[in-house]
């Protein structure tokens, strides 16, 4: 169609091709093959944009010669003021603690680290903090999960949501949160930490991931390695920080790209107008 009207095609480069065909297939050989055919596909697009430079990487070194430029994500969350709403679902949920952990997500193990995030609580239990860890989204692993938190002992720290069609309820339960901690290594951009920025809340990540990408340590987030002591010991000092809040209001300030609705509007003019010459 498009070489029909003379259009130009741009491909959203958001996954890591190989990776997510073998963690279906679970065959080198079929994800190759399928990889392949992907890339043969992105090389007939005018243009490829990447959420990430880790994204863009990923697609130059598989073989994409198309032309890859990095164009973030945004949300389109606002921030969310209705403190009626908020107090309602901390009374709704029982929250007793200020200390409330905000996690959204689809509710797959393997993908989103949740094992790791359930084992760093299981630390923070056991350091004595008192925490109440919220859990929103639904998934294929959503009751192997559940039952994970209750052989951990920590079934009752947590709060199982299930899906949440209603953004601004979403919103709210991250406004009523301290830190949202998002310990995903397979992510090439996750919008959850776009989303708890829209509400002045920081998010704890994994140090080198791609999702950290965008996450200065202690400026406008929390930055752990892949350790589970280590990601509780961040997540604890963060939560006693005094600086927390201000780290809140930079990752509201700098993470959100709030031009690129501009930004991919005027760039896709110039192809348009670079294709009809």
């Amino acid at each position: 169609m498009a070489k029909k009207h003379n259009i130009p095609v741009v491909y959203h480069g958001h996954t890591k091709l190989y990776e997510d065909y073998y963690s279906i297939t679970k065959s080198k050989f079929i994800s190759k093959i399928l990889t392949k055919k992907a890339v043969k596909k992105l090389n007939k697009a005018d243009e490829v944009w990447c959420v990430s430079e880790a994204a863009k990487n990923i697609y130059n070194n598989i073989g994409v010669t198309a032309e890859t430029k990095v164009i973030r994500n945004t949300t389109s969350f606002k921030y969310f003021e209705d403190e009626c709403v908020i107090n309602k679902l901390k009374k709704i949920y029982n929250i007793d603690t200020p200390n409330v952990l905000a996690f959204v997500s689809r509710m797959e193990i393997k993908t989103k680290n949740i094992d790791f995030l359930l084992r760093t609580l299981k630390v923070m239990k056991d350091k004595g903090v008192k925490f109440k860890q919220i859990m929103t989204g639904g998934g294929s692993d959503f009751e192997k999960i559940k039952d994970m938190a209750k052989e951990l002992s920590i079934y009752d720290d947590c709060i199982f949501t299930g899906f949440i069609e209603d953004k601004k309820i979403v919103a709210a339960l991250y406004r009523l949160s301290k830190l949202n901690v998002f310990p995903s290594i397979c992510d090439n951009a996750s919008v959850t930490i776009l989303e708890a920025a829209s509400q002045g809340v920081p998010s704890v990540c994994i140090q080198g991931s791609s999702s950290a990408e965008i996450i200065t340590d202690g400026v406008n987030g929390y930055l752990s390695p892949l350790d589970e002591t280590a990601f509780a010991d961040t997540v604890i000092s963060a939560l006693g920080s005094d600086r927390r809040e201000e780290v809140g209001e930079n990752a509201r300030r700098d993470l959100i790209n709030k031009s690129v609705f501009d930004e991919v509007y005027n760039l896709y003019v110039r192809l348009g107008r670079k294709k009809q010459r």
